[in-house]
């Protein structure tokens, strides 16, 4: 079938308008909810708002698409940050401390963060980092090694 329409989102996470090609330039993608209906909040469309505002918060790189549904749940939700969309694999817990660990990290300006592709922040204190193609789930390949937020360096 078709792709979900794409729409523009409240805080709610209610649908109010379809999104032109210019609001999906200012605006992160919401993905992984093929349900939403305009008029009616998603719950998955205001978990995604509210990851995006945190993301603001933080101070990182804006998060271009923002996955919520539709992938691996032990993965999930996943952001695309930046002008490269970098990776990033947030999974459950919790995500202040996970976005604050990511902002840690791009901050301090590790070699092992150059080429990385994928961050991956399910692992409590360790950061997994995977080169090359950034895929979604168990596609993902390439571990280089993780990142301790604590400043020691490589793990792994």
């Amino acid at each position: 079938g078709a792709p979900p329409t794409p729409w523009l989102v409240d805080v709610g996470g209610t649908p109010f308008a379809p999104a032109t090609g210019i609001d999906r330039e200012l605006h992160p993608t919401i993905a992984g909810v093929a349900d939403a209906q305009p008029g009616y909040p998603h719950p998955l469309l205001a978990q995604g708002v509210q990851i995006a505002g945190a993301v603001a918060r933080h101070g990182l790189p804006a998060a271009r698409r923002i996955q919520v549904g539709d992938g691996d749940p032990h993965a999930l939700p996943e952001l695309r940050i930046g002008p490269a969309e970098r990776r990033v694999v947030l999974g459950g817990g919790d995500l202040e401390e996970k976005l604050d660990r990511l902002s840690w990290l791009l901050r301090a300006d590790l070699a092992e963060m150059g080429a990385a592709s994928t961050i991956d922040l399910r692992f409590g204190s360790r950061v997994i980092l995977r080169d090359g193609p950034s895929h979604s789930g168990d596609e993902a390949t390439g571990t280089r090694g993780g990142v301790g937020s604590s400043g020691r360096g490589r793990a792994g």
